[in-house]
């Protein structure tokens, strides 16, 4: 892959698309149905004619019509829209990939989802004819949020269709509205048309502790588990110690309840070693070492639990005793 965004992408639990200019040139299909629509409506204009504007909505070239050419279209907006759908759809056959961003798609080993500003159906006919009709676990039109982009809406709800949550996801949108979107969202998102990545004002802003880049997409908390728990796979006491240690030198000082339990709890098992198809060996005084060191860098004593390891004491109440 010659794109530079590409290496950021191995890192996500889940990468969102765009549909049209991101994973299919749809462009010149989008016009030709305008166009069809129009003629049949009554107003015969060219692709060309199209293009002098920005296409913001069929109001705006309903009015364009009236303002340049005097001509004043019978049927409604929604008509011209049926019109134009049912042309785009019987035409799939013209659309064509994006190749590079098709490459990611075919090589993904993370859930995918499509957030588009075109309508579900529409985008799900495109992925058909592009052999992709069943690479997806979501897809998102315009159809089916109340504010389309560059409100966050579609990228929000297409990582909640995938059980991901949004700073966990990385988008790939080729406008600015589309980038937009997926950056309110808490997303890092690759504008496709330069391949750069871009991230959150909470990410770019990184000045010190009190940053909010630790409670949203900081690397952290990618493997995070329900119930304030860490885990690749699942969730582990090792795992928890070591993000609960990373936080907490990133400034979160609030640490859940439920975490410090969970790391005092007594734990006669062996830790699961965290490397895999090498020797099951696991340094199990390093690991509750480095759980201690993540309740008392939390700044909360552990939990009373009648079988725990761990003292019940705050952890600076025996500072002065030092």
């Amino acid at each position: 892959m010659s794109n530079p965004g590409y290496l950021a992408t191995t890192s996500y639990h889940a990468h969102v698309f765009d549909f049209d200019g991101t994973i299919a040139e749809t462009g010149n299909l989008n016009l030709e149905a305008l166009c069809a629509a129009l003629a049949n409506a009554g107003a015969v204009v060219d692709v060309e004619w199209l293009r002098t504007e920005p296409l913001t909505s069929i109001e705006a070239v309903r009015q364009r019509l009236r303002r340049e050419r005097g001509v004043i279209l019978a049927c409604s907006n929604s008509a011209i829209h049926q019109m134009g759908r049912a042309y785009w759809m019987a035409h799939t056959a013209d659309l064509r990939p994006v190749a590079e961003v098709m490459a990611i798609i075919r090589s993904s080993a993370v859930p995918m989802a499509v957030a588009s500003a075109n309508d579900t159906q529409v985008v799900r006919a495109g992925l058909a004819a592009l052999g992709l009709g069943q690479a997806f676990g979501a897809v998102v039109g315009r159809d089916e949020v109340t504010r389309p982009k560059p409100h966050p809406e579609v990228y929000l709800t297409a990582a909640a269709r995938l059980g991901v949550a949004a700073p966990r996801c990385l988008a790939f949108d080729n406008t600015d509205d589309g980038v937009a979107s997926a950056l309110a969202a808490g997303m890092d998102v690759i504008d496709v048309r330069t391949w750069n990545i871009h991230k959150p004002e909470s990410e770019r802003n990184h000045d010190g502790p009190s940053s909010p880049r630790a409670h949203v997409g900081h690397p952290a908390e990618r493997s995070l588990q329900q119930h304030g728990r860490w885990g690749t796979w699942a969730d582990t006491r090792e795992e928890t110690a070591y993000a609960i240690q990373i936080l907490a030198y990133t400034g979160v000082a609030a640490v859940p309840d439920q975490t410090i339990e969970f790391l005092s709890a007594a734990d006669d098992t062996a830790h699961p070693p965290l490397w895999i198809a090498k020797d099951p060996y696991c340094p199990t005084a390093i690991v509750e070492a480095a759980i201690l060191a993540a309740i008392r860098l939390s700044g909360q004593s552990a939990k009373p639990h009648p079988n725990s390891r761990f003292p019940r004491t705050h952890p600076d109440s025996q500072a002065g005793a030092a």
